[in-house]
């Protein structure tokens, strides 16, 4: 290997400190900093070359653009070497800039203001120059004085109280999901995996085939990394992902079948290098055309966005019950670091996360449903039958190590099948599937699959004591429920069988003596038709009694 291709590798290595996308946010931010100060004259004598200087008035205005975004995007570029004095920048000149903005019609905010001094760090960092200490005292300073800015501004009512996006309440996702799911299987699957993985939507998009996995009652999830672990020390942990048997809208395991059913595709869940920008403009193309139907919930359209369903799982599973997981559960299922001393005693333990999960996916926390397992096939299912559903609807290319998750996309696929076709058009991808123009296969397969516990899904993860205890209560319930039409009897029976013994006579008990009675006296007739004579004396002689009457009543 020759040392050119050596160098080229360590530059990409050495380079590797931040990601893409971050790396261009930053130099998106400096480009616009850098514009202005060339555009102020008195910073354009001070900070820019003489040389560069008339270059830029010898150029044309779309070549002058290009020049101002090669010193911030190409510094090692040999023929703007020195044009930017970056060494001479002072407090000032970056404040006046901060100001500018402040004083604007788009009010400077503080998430803004971060990401602005943090691209300023790093310009000095590939300009390999060191930041004056007055600067960075005075950038450090000017955190707290935007902060205090910023709430006095809102104090006097200028600008909405809260900024960035709002979080996604939860009857907002569920309506927003069945909104998706007519707009396309991607848009509504990365919808619900962004909610139930509570991650950013770019992590979303990164998840590979290889990242996936299925074990007892839950689909797990693996991040190699992410906006906040670069390194991944926190984040290859699994997230576990469960079924909603009971809002198939919000089930994610449905929403993937969805998804793998109609597109298909092969080692990237989501291939493609800017899925998330196609699915975050698709959003905010959505919620515009809806924003009538989005009122109802309380928000515009600008207020959503592809981070508010990351706000929003964490508000819902942190705060939508009093009975929700733990804080550090909840962090480590988003991703985020508590202290250096709670990350080295409170890690990271599979019941926590399987409870966000199942919270997450929607299913009801004060109810014993929420302890229900995923649709699945039973015991007696034919192995072939379910191989040929699998090729079916998801064709015949997958990685044997998924095979177990495939069968239970496919259980929940055949189990939803009703809904489906009540909801989605009927010329749509799904119902196209050769899956559902079979309809003898789908049947017979429909016959096999349960919610009840089978050989090799025999209980359910991640449940509270409290639901355990409501699911005694309902199967307590149903056996009394049972039992309920045959009580009327037994108690009835038990009554009459001990009439006498308790001193009461029951209707039964006198039909019973009077039939006897009748009986005998029609026997004694018969015995008696032979003698004709005083037949009538005879009886009354024979049976002397007379009938007891108290208050109107024969005793």
């Amino acid at each position: 290997m020759d040392l050119d291709t050596l160098e080229s590798h360590a530059k990409k290595l050495e380079m590797a400190y931040i990601v893409n996308e971050t790396r261009r946010s930053y130099h998106n931010c400096m480009i616009v900093f850098v514009k202005w100060l060339y555009n102020q004259p008195r910073y354009r004598r001070l900070l820019f070359s003489s040389t560069f200087q008339e270059s830029m008035d010898a150029s044309a205005l779309n070549t002058q653009i290009d020049l101002l975004k090669t010193l911030v995007v190409d510094v090692e570029n040999e023929t703007i070497q020195g044009a930017f004095m970056l060494e001479k920048l002072t407090s000032v000149h970056f404040f006046s800039y901060v100001s500018s903005i402040q004083l604007g019609p788009r009010k400077l905010m503080m998430s803004r203001f971060k990401t602005i001094r943090a691209s300023l760090v790093n310009l000095y960092r590939e300009y390999v120059i060191t930041m004056k200490e007055e600067l960075r005292d005075r950038l450090h300073r000017g955190m707290k004085s935007v902060r205090r800015s910023t709430a006095r501004a809102l104090e006097r009512g200028e600008g909405p109280v809260g900024e960035g996006k709002r979080e996604l309440t939860f009857e907002a996702y569920r309506w927003l999901s069945l909104l998706l799911m007519h707009h396309g299987s991607f848009f509504q699957c990365f919808l619900v995996l962004s909610w139930n993985l509570a991650c950013r939507a770019s992590s979303c998009s990164t998840i590979h085939f290889s990242h996936i996995k299925w074990a007892n009652d839950a689909m797990i999830i693996y991040f190699s990394t992410m906006k906040n672990d670069q390194t991944g020390d926190r984040c290859k942990k699994p997230r576990h992902i469960y079924a909603n048997p009971y809002i198939p809208e919000l089930c994610p395991i449905l929403s993937l079948a969805l998804y793998l059913a109609s597109v298909r595709p092969y080692g990237s869940l989501f291939p493609g290098t800017r899925q998330y920008d196609r699915y975050a403009s698709h959003l905010r193309q959505a919620l515009k055309k809806n924003h009538e139907e989005l009122k109802h919930f309380g928000y515009v359209a600008e207020d959503i966005g592809s981070h508010s369903c990351r706000k929003g799982a964490a508000t819902y599973v942190s705060s939508g019950t009093t009975l929700g997981p733990s804080t550090a559960a909840i962090a480590q299922r988003c991703g985020w670091s508590l202290s250096k001393v709670l990350d080295t005693y409170l890690l990271y333990e599979a019941a926590g996360d399987q409870f966000v999960g199942r919270m997450l996916a929607g299913l009801p926390i004060l109810s014993h449903e929420f302890s229900t397992l995923p649709p699945h096939f039973d015991d007696e299912c034919p192995h072939e039958i379910i191989l040929a559903g699998i090729h079916a609807a998801f064709g015949l290319h997958y990685d044997a190590d998924l095979e177990l998750t495939f069968k239970m996309l496919l259980a929940s696929f055949v189990y939803h099948e009703s809904w489906l076709r009540l909801n989605l058009e009927s010329n749509g991808t799904c119902l196209a599937t050769p899956l559902f123009q079979n309809t003898a296969l789908v049947a017979q397969l429909k016959r096999h699959i349960t919610l009840e516990p089978c050989r090799f899904l025999s209980k359910a993860t991640g449940i509270a004591p409290h639901v355990v205890m409501l699911k005694s209560l309902q199967d307590t319930k149903q056996d009394l429920c049972a039992i309920l039409p045959a009580m009327k009897d037994i108690i009835g029976s038990a009554f009459t069988e001990n009439a006498v013994a308790c001193g009461t006579v029951s209707r039964d008990y006198i039909d019973q003596k009077i039939a006897a009675l009748v009986e005998q006296m029609q026997t004694l007739q018969h015995s008696t038709n032979g003698n004709s004579e005083n037949s009538e004396e005879g009886i009354q002689e024979r049976w002397q009694w007379s009938p007891y009457e108290y208050n109107g009543r024969f005793w």
